[in-house]
C-alpha cells in the first residue's frame, strides 16, 4: 500500500550536523497532488538537473516523474544532493543513507542512481564496502525492490584517466 507523499513539488533542505552540511532537494511530480500516496523514490546524486554550455540548470525531474505517473500509474518522488555519496560525499553532499531518510515507510521502490562520488578523490576500499552492504540493508527495510544505478563518465565528471584504469 503507497505512503503519502512529501508535501510540495519540490523544496530544498539543509541538514546540518556537527560542523557538516548537507543540502538536498526533494522533487514531485508536476502537476501531482501533495496528498497521493508514494510507489517509490529515486535517491540521486548529482545528475538531477541538466546544465547548458551557459550554465543555465534546468531540473528535469518534476516533468519526468508527473510521465513516469501517467505512464504507469505509479507515484515516484526524487530526492537529489549534488556530491552525495554512500560513505564519502563531496562538500555540501548527503549520505545516501540521509536522503533515503526522506523518503515514506514501506514503498513499493527504491532506485538509487549513485555517480561514483565516493571514488572522486579515493578509492573502492573496504570502509566503502561496508557502508555499501549497511545502505542496502537500510533501502530493504524501507523498500520492498530496489534498483541501483551506477556509473560514471570521465567526459562528463572530468574523472582523470586513472581512475577508469583502476577499475
Amino acid at each position: 500500500e503507497p505512503v503519502p507523499a512529501p508535501a510540495s513539488a519540490s523544496d530544498d533542505h539543509v541538514l546540518r550536523t556537527g560542523d557538516r552540511t548537507a543540502c538536498f532537494k526533494i522533487f514531485r511530480p508536476a502537476g501531482c497532488a501533495a496528498d497521493v500516496a508514494v510507489d517509490g523514490a529515486f535517491l540521486v546524486d548529482s545528475f538531477y538537473y541538466f546544465k547548458s554550455r551557459a550554465g543555465k540548470h534546468t531540473e528535469y525531474l518534476p516533468k519526468l516523474l508527473a510521465e513516469i505517473c501517467a505512464e504507469t500509474g505509479l507515484v515516484f518522488v526524487a530526492v537529489c544532493s549534488g556530491g552525495a555519496a554512500v560513505h564519502n560525499p563531496c562538500e555540501g553532499g548527503a549520505y545516501f543513507s540521509e536522503l533515503l531518510a526522506q523518503v515514506p515507510r514501506s514503498v513499493r521502490y527504491v532506485i538509487s542512481v549513485i555517480c561514483g562520488n565516493d571514488i572522486y578523490q579515493s578509492s573502492f576500499d573496504e570502509a566503502l564496502g561496508l557502508a555499501i552492504g549497511d545502505y542496502v540493508d537500510a533501502v530493504d527495510l524501507k523498500a520492498t525492490t530496489h534498483y541501483a544505478v551506477v556509473g560514471m563518465s570521465a567526459a562528463t565528471w572530468q574523472y582523470d584517466n586513472w581512475h577508469a584504469a583502476a577499475y
